[in-house]
């Protein structure tokens, strides 16, 4: 239960960028995950979801897509991961597929792009992904959103997880 799931929202490098602390089995992450952030997913699914209709998505095309990948999910050794996906898709109230095609958001992209083969939708000023990695502190970043209109998303998530890795 959520009991179990320690919790925690403090501002981080700026005072508008909290940081969230995770901790517990999959589906209490997935739970706290979803209740603390669900006004950011919302967010986040109206913007992407205007682009891959930019690029020339529909939605039943993405669920179709995405729902593929969550069968696989499912029967491999995933079972984890599927559990916390579908618990921040409960805890949120948006559906399973939206979170889904989140998770999946620049494999949609690019793979709508790279099929039509145009640059009438592309933006040359969509930049790349960010990393960091330090390893004497045990730490791995990465930022996949580089549109300037989510920056006002963004949050720092710790997570430790059962096994004790973070």
């Amino acid at each position: 239960g959520l009991g179990l799931c320690r919790c925690s929202c403090s501002g981080g490098a700026r005072d508008d960028l909290p940081v969230i602390i995770l901790r517990g089995s999959a589906e209490d992450r997935g739970m706290v995950h979803g209740l603390m952030l669900k006004e950011r997913i919302y967010r986040s699914w109206n913007f992407y979801h205007k682009l891959f209709r930019t690029v020339g998505w529909i939605d039943d095309e993405i669920k179709s897509a995405v729902l593929s990948v969550w069968a696989v999910l499912q029967q491999k050794h995933l079972k984890k991961y599927a559990t916390e996906i579908e618990c921040i898709a409960k805890a949120s109230g948006l559906e399973l597929w939206k979170i889904l095609a989140l998770n999946c958001r620049t494999e949609l992209i690019v793979a709508r792009r790279t099929a039509s083969d145009t640059k009438e939708n592309d933006d040359e000023d969509d930049g790349e992904c960010t990393t960091l990695y330090a390893p004497t502190a045990n730490i791995l970043a990465q930022n996949w959103d580089w549109e300037k209109e989510l920056e006002s998303l963004y949050v720092i998530m710790k997570i430790q997880y059962d096994d004790g890795h973070r």
